[in-house]
């Protein structure tokens, strides 16, 4: 999970950056890619679509594609197999996700350039968007077909996590940025919206939600969902608020989980899906350190920023509020999932490959095995 790695990221940015003018070192953004991810190994095993696929069986129909950071964007088609290079990116750019739209294949993505010769590439990066004949073409796309749609005007922000709307009038992403002086934290996170017309933005992007971060839309496109990151102690919370960020409230309170991120919506609105860490309430109300103990043998309950870094499983919960349930076992990191446009799967990535399960966590299959973190949206044929 992203959000686990925020220490991590932190530091590390602090000790790449240059230096300002005031002798102070710039903030990183938490990018849904980690820096850690392999640089130009191929991220899924190419395939014709010659034979079919092991999971023929199963009857899945779509195609998913998948953003893996500098390996790029890749397609894999469910019936034949066949996976396809949707967009390239050139040594030294870096990529964070991806987002389809569903009525014209636009991709909008989180991309940042290669830096100048001898800078260092620390991922701030912009909204741009791809035309939506990338699967068309023998090659896919290049930086070159990249249209920016939102840019930095401070070399310290980043635009992140974007996520259309269902009818495509809509973009919804994360802003981070350097916070203002007078605050106690050094950066800060908000929710915006870009409205949109046939591949053109409508104005500037409009403001949201302050502190949040990792939307998702509801089918209807009435409700978003969405992670509020606490700038006190940096804890993560799930919420649910209408479209335009007004009525937000929490589906998940502090100390349920160590660490939330990753919601999507059932197909009918009812539930949110989500990644976390930890057993939830039960434990919660036992106590974390029987958990922490099984899982890593400790003695002493782990101090609050490790638990970013733990291992998680796939959850639900009603999106009206309640007792979340429980999907997996499989203490897995990075996860990040989409429903199948049925409602019956569930696809997601994980640093162990990429895997399909049912919507209740049943029938859990690894389709392949890749390396890398990202994102993925199960789409159409």
């Amino acid at each position: 999970m992203t959000l686990r790695l925020l220490p991590f990221l932190l530091c590390l940015a602090l000790l790449m950056a240059a230096c300002d003018g005031a002798g102070s070192a710039a903030p990183a953004p938490t990018v849904e890619v980690p820096i850690i991810a392999p640089t130009r190994a191929p991220a899924l095993p190419t395939s014709s679509g010659s034979q079919p696929p092991e999971w023929a069986a199963r009857g899945l129909s779509g195609r998913l594609v998948v953003s893996l950071g500098p390996q790029g964007i890749q397609q894999v088609d469910f019936a034949t197999g066949e996976v396809k290079q949707l967009f390239t990116v050139p040594e030294g750019g870096w990529l964070t996700a991806a987002s389809q739209a569903e009525a014209d294949q636009r991709m909008a993505l989180a991309y940042a350039a290669p830096p100048e010769a001898g800078q260092v590439q620390l991922g701030y990066t912009d909204i741009y968007l791809l035309p939506g004949d990338c699967a068309e073409r023998p090659d896919g796309c290049t930086p070159a077909d990249l249209t920016a749609l939102v840019e930095r005007s401070d070399p310290h922000e980043a635009y992140f996590s974007p996520v259309w709307a269902p009818d495509g009038r809509a973009l919804y992403f994360a802003h981070f940025s350097p916070s203002q002086p007078g605050t106690d934290s050094s950066f800060q996170y908000a929710l915006q919206r870009l409205a949109m017309a046939r591949g053109q933005a409508l104005g500037a992007p409009e403001h949201v939600l302050d502190d949040a971060l990792w939307p998702a839309v509801s089918p209807d496109g009435t409700q978003i969902t969405y992670v509020y990151n606490d700038p006190d102690d940096l804890s993560n919370h799930l919420f649910i608020a209408a479209a335009d960020g007004s009525q937000p409230r929490p589906l998940t309170t502090p100390g349920m989980f160590e660490a939330v991120d990753a919601p999507l919506f059932s197909a009918d609105g009812t539930r949110i899906f989500f990644s976390a860490v930890g057993d939830g309430p039960a434990a919660h109300q036992a106590g974390r350190q029987a958990w922490l103990d099984r899982l890593t043998g400790a003695q002493t309950a782990s101090a609050a920023p490790l638990a970013h870094n733990m291992p998680s499983d796939w959850w639900q919960i009603p999106a009206a509020g309640g007792a979340p349930t429980r999907l997996t076992e499989i203490y897995e990191t990075g996860l990040f999932g989409d429903l199948s446009p049925d409602g019956r799967h569930i696809a997601f990535l994980s640093a162990g490959g990429l895997y399909v399960m049912d919507v209740d966590g049943r029938n859990l299959q690894r389709l392949l095995s890749l390396s890398g973190f990202g994102t993925l949206e199960w789409v159409d044929e």
